[in-house]
């Protein structure tokens, strides 16, 4: 409502959270016994996280350059 950008991670198109995402991620996790593995998801969160960073450090130093 606010006009915040979501980005979500699912394991559906079909995720409710999809329909609210202006980008979203499908991860398809491992499924051992009826458990799923939530490796694959951890693993793209802190890529995403790393990414921003990154991204955001090399603003800085354009902007104090």
């Amino acid at each position: 409502e606010q006009g915040v950008p979501i980005v979500a991670i699912t394991d559906s198109s079909f995720s409710p959270l999809a329909q609210f995402a202006k980008v979203w991620f499908e991860v398809a996790e491992a499924d051992f016994g009826g458990f799923r593995s939530i490796s694959a998801t951890m693993a793209l969160a802190m890529a995403l996280t790393v990414a921003v960073g990154e991204k955001r450090r090399e603003t800085g130093r354009r902007r104090k350059g």
